[in-house]
């Protein structure tokens, strides 16, 4: 109770900054996701009915499967934006996450962090970072004490978060106001059916094929405790696939029995490679991500190095094992 109290007084600042100043660019951090660019969309719907001036902004494009979000096609690239007074970063636990938006950030007169990471490194004037299930849920309080009501668009974009960073409502993070505020979201006019088939009943073939190959190739290690594999971009031309293919492969991973902590190592344009980290039940591999400039939660972290590929497959594994011991 103390936690909602504590988040309720910093957002009711927000709401009332929110009616009394005009003109809001919205960040959505890059390799974007459901909750962060649910939240921002379902607040660019709620300020355009308020007649605010107000862009999204994303330094990568939007996943095919969160095409269908109300607003994703009025989500612009960071060069293209008007710069604007006030910026909002969504569900972004440190200012690189905010990739090539960071110049908005930085040529702002006030600037606001809403995120539940506990890796944030609360980088902006105003930073309302809170331990709950998914951002969406902040993003709803705050919608709430702004206008009162949500729209449907809204509550869809709000549901969607919630939805995808619980998994569904399976993760361990779920709990019982994951479900209060997702029962509200229905009652707002969330549609649970469709938001969960447009994201997770809705696969390109090039995602499927994409997937059979990765999943051939796992490596497991430890015992079977460390699972891992590695996509490159020659696997993503094989299939005509895009980097949003590749998303939710790790967690096939750690749905093998016996793995603990899953590891997927993706190459990237630039020759950087992007690890994405799960655990199943009791590693912390927020703190691995954070030996590597990474971040997130403890059950689902990452981070992003350049590193000759080998070298950087050792160190994982080893920094893996390392996380194993320390639980053990």
């Amino acid at each position: 109770m103390k936690q909602i109290l504590q988040r309720n007084e910093g957002l009711i600042k927000i709401a009332a900054f929110l009616r009394e100043n005009d003109g809001f660019i919205l960040v959505s951090h890059i390799s974007p996701d459901g909750d962060t660019l649910g939240s921002a969309l379902a607040l660019y719907h709620t300020l355009k009915l308020h007649n605010k001036r107000v862009q999204v902004v994303c330094t990568d494009r939007v996943p095919y499967s969160l095409l269908f979000l109300p607003g994703s096609h009025d989500v612009i690239h960071p060069d293209k934006a008007v710069r604007e007074d006030n910026v909002i970063c969504l569900d972004c636990a440190d200012l690189a996450r905010t990739g090539k938006a960071q110049s908005l950030f930085e040529k702002a007169v006030t600037t606001f962090n809403i995120d539940h990471h506990d890796t944030n490194t609360r980088y902006a004037m105003h930073n309302e970072v809170h331990h709950c299930a998914s951002n969406s849920e902040i993003v709803y309080e705050l919608i709430r004490l702004f206008a009162g009501n949500l729209s449907q668009d809204a509550a869809n974009c709000l549901y969607t978060g919630l939805m995808t960073d619980t998994g569904s409502f399976a993760f361990s993070n779920t709990d019982e106001s994951a479900f209060s505020v997702a029962a509200e979201l229905v009652r707002f006019g969330a549609d649970p059916c469709m938001c969960n088939t447009a994201v997770y009943r809705t696969v390109p073939l090039s995602k499927t094929k994409l997937l059979g190959k990765a999943l051939s190739t796992v490596e497991l290690y430890d015992e079977g405790r460390i699972g891992l594999c590695v996509i490159t971009q020659n696997d993503l031309a094989q299939f005509k696939a895009h980097a949003d293919d590749a998303e939710g492969i790790i967690d096939h991973i750690r749905d093998i029995e016996t793995v603990e902590i899953a590891i997927i190592i993706r190459e990237c344009l630039d020759g950087d490679y992007k690890i994405g980290l799960r655990s199943k039940s009791f590693a912390d591999v927020a703190a691995l991500a954070q030996n590597f400039g990474g971040g997130g939660h403890i059950r689902a972290a990452g981070c992003r190095i350049h590193m000759e590929l080998s070298k950087l497959h050792d160190l994982v594994i080893s920094a893996a094992r390392d996380a194993l011991r320390t639980e053990e």
